[in-house]
């Protein structure tokens, strides 16, 4: 299954390894400052005969990686999540690795922490070339973010026969929790697309999910789960959720592209990505539902009790 908990990366460490490294500061700190490698399969999504399916595991290596590069006489110290997969050399995607600008995708997992990222895949400084002099002038976080976006190739990995993903600043903070809290559970999927935006503009368009967003807006989407249903509870959504139909597709359309979460690999191979974006977007409709309903159960709560 393509999914760790990355907060637990840093939790054991080879002998003699450094427990911390305190001068280390910015980037992934909070997934944990030792370099552990996790291996991971990425579940690789592709097109197959105007559909989008899940094709089937990718292996690569997943780490958190300290990076302290000279630049222009000054040291940057940060720590980088680094996902790297093999080069393939077939000229169609396929599962003995990946190919340059793809996409790996991480999201979190239960998919209401609303988390994902995609970076993606370059190929290796196989000539050793140094950080452009130029850049000297940028500010820490600049200079890092370049390196992580704007090189045809990963300044740090060397090896030809691999391909590099790297995260320093996720779009948005993980908000990583220690791993005994009440989210024991929350881990990461990994996923492979062959272009994120690409992938998440053709699902857009595709037919099942137009008529997800159909029955939102009529508020007939049945996104109630069955042992709620059981409790007599009502399916017909509330205008409110009908309004943040959309978001939510956006949402569940990115996360769906890292993969099932659950189930084998292997047992996920062929089934359409649409299916799982249905599954994951009617547990947000149905999250927010509830939401609004607690919200104004209280109004009506409060009112109730104010005097005429």
């Amino acid at each position: 299954m393509g999914r760790i908990r990355i907060r637990d990366i840093s939790r054991t460490g080879a002998p003699g390894e450094e427990q911390s490294c305190c001068d280390m500061t910015g980037g992934m700190t909070e997934v944990g400052l030792r370099p552990r490698v996790s291996s991971v399969d990425l579940m690789r999504v592709a097109e197959r005969n105007g559909e989008w399916i899940f094709f089937g595991p990718v292996q690569s290596q997943v780490r958190n990686d300290r990076k302290h590069p000279e630049v222009a006489g000054r040291t940057l110290r940060w720590w980088r999540l680094e996902v790297r997969v093999r080069r393939a050399r077939g000229a169609e995607p396929g599962l003995d690795g990946a190919r340059p600008g793809e996409d790996v995708v991480v999201a979190e997992w239960p998919w209401s922490q609303e988390w994902v990222h995609a970076a993606r895949l370059r190929r290796a400084n196989k000539d050793g070339r140094a950080i452009d002099g130029a850049w000297a002038s940028l500010s820490d976080a600049e200079l890092i973010r370049r390196l992580d976006k704007d090189l045809a190739y990963d300044h740090f990995e060397t090896n030809g026969d691999y391909l590099t993903a790297a995260i320093s600043e996720p779009d948005q903070p993980l908000g990583l929790s220690h791993p005994r809290d009440e989210h024991e559970r929350t881990c990461e999927v990994f996923g492979l697309c062959p272009g994120f935006d690409a992938c998440v503009r053709a699902l857009l368009e595709t037919p099942a999910v137009a008529d997800l967003l159909s029955l939102t807006a009529k508020g007939t989407l049945d996104a109630v789960p069955a042992d709620a249903r059981q409790h007599g509870v009502e399916s017909r959504l509330p205008q409110e959720a009908r309004d943040e139909g959309n978001s939510l597709m956006l949402l569940s359309i990115r996360q769906a592209l890292a993969g099932p979460a659950d189930g084998d690999d292997h047992a996920s191979q062929g089934r359409l990505v649409t299916d799982l974006v249905g599954q994951i977007y009617r547990g947000h409709v149905w999250n927010l539902a509830k939401r609004i309903a607690a919200r104004d159960g209280k109004a009506s709560g409060r009112s109730k009790e104010e005097p005429a």
